[in-house]
């Protein structure tokens, strides 16, 4: 059984907060007295001078999802039960998160690379959503080994030796999605003290890839020997910058950069499968033996830049473009479900039923 669909949908008017009093563009600028007496308003740079700050909330976000979902079904019938999925879509927005100024927000408090841009121009963070996945695949698979009484092989198999080849069935799960995307941003603040500018992209867009540099704890997406022109240079002047290599730069005074969100974190995918065996020992008990072992391949899946422990979105960053390194051992609140495996889990059990 196949089916497809087409969905597109627009949130409009959702809930957002800023904050209202900026543009500090020097110490000494907000001063009341020092404004008036050259002949300037008392509010001629900040709307409300005697605050220090404002915060307000207006209803004025706004995103767009579109999307194509295909999927395959083949019911459960001799012995074999399968499914498919795929998603291709695009969600694009001006906030993906609440800018409230939490540490990991995008609050104008902060001066990570989701703090927006400039609130009285909330289309220059028009982009790509955070959480944007281009690509989403998943399969699923059931299949009953046909060994044993009532099967096609050995079906007429004693009673005993049943107990050792019959019953056995195998799982497995596949999961892939395309990396989310994320921003790269210069490392410098701008005018008002609270926004650090996306970096200045000369040359093609590179939206990068995995990639390995000697010297370097784990992989980077980008080798920052060849996309910064002279790191000593605190302006990383990039004006005679040639050919069609691509390099990162600080944008001039008064420019925000390239914009939000214009490459791509690495991709992700993961295989799990489990190996059932079931015992009919009598009418009454039944137990059943479960060999399940998640990331099968014990392939290594790798952080985002954005979220990274030991790496940064920032071109002035040492650990710029890394995706790296830490396998946090797991909790024993949690199940390796719930949090995710960064290493091969093998896990046995034996389950009793009366």
């Amino acid at each position: 059984m196949m089916s497809a669909a087409n969905l597109n949908r627009r949130t409009a008017d959702f809930d957002r907060y800023d904050i209202g009093n900026f543009a500090i563009f020097a110490d000494g600028l907000t001063g009341a007295n020092a404004i008036t007496a050259h002949g300037f308003p008392a509010n001629f740079f900040r709307p409300n001078p005697q605050f220090g700050q404002i915060f307000f909330q207006d209803s004025g976000g706004d995103s767009y999802y579109h999307g194509l979902f295909i999927a395959a079904r083949r019911r459960f019938e001799q012995g074999l039960d399968f499914g498919f999925s795929y998603t291709f879509s695009k969600s694009i927005d001006d906030m993906s998160i609440d800018p409230t100024g939490a540490a990991t927000g995008g609050g104008l408090s902060t001066t990570n690379s989701r703090t927006p841009t400039d609130i009285r121009n909330w289309r220059l963070d028009r982009a790509l959503s955070d959480f944007n996945n281009t690509h989403v695949l998943q399969a699923n698979l059931l299949y009953e080994i046909p060994i044993g009484r009532g099967k096609k092989l050995a079906s007429s198999a004693p009673k005993w030796a049943n107990q050792i080849i019959g019953g056995w069935s195998f799982t497995g799960i596949f999961a892939y999605q395309s990396g989310e995307p994320y921003s790269i941003t210069s490392g410098s603040l701008t005018a008002n003290g609270a926004h650090v500018s996306f970096a200045q992209v000369r040359g093609p867009l590179d939206k990068g890839h995995i990639q390995f540099v000697n010297g370097v704890e784990g992989p980077v997406m980008y080798n920052a020997s060849q996309r910064i022109t002279n790191p000593a240079d605190p302006n990383f002047n990039c004006v005679n910058v040639i050919g069609t290599q691509t390099f990162f730069c600080i944008p001039p005074p008064g420019q925000q950069g390239n914009g939000r969100n214009i490459v791509q974190g690495p991709n992700f995918w993961n295989l799990d499968s489990r190996l059932l065996k079931n015992f009919g020992l009598t009418e009454r008990f039944k137990m059943q033996f479960r060999a399940e072992v998640f990331n099968v391949l014990n392939h290594t899946n790798w952080e985002n830049p954005r979220n990274a422990t030991s790496g940064s979105p920032n071109v002035q960053s040492s650990i710029f473009a890394r995706t790296c390194c830490v396998s946090a051992s797991l909790p024993s609140s949690a199940t390796v479900i719930a949090i995710g495996e960064p290493n091969r889990v093998i896990q046995l059990g034996l389950k009793l039923s009366f």
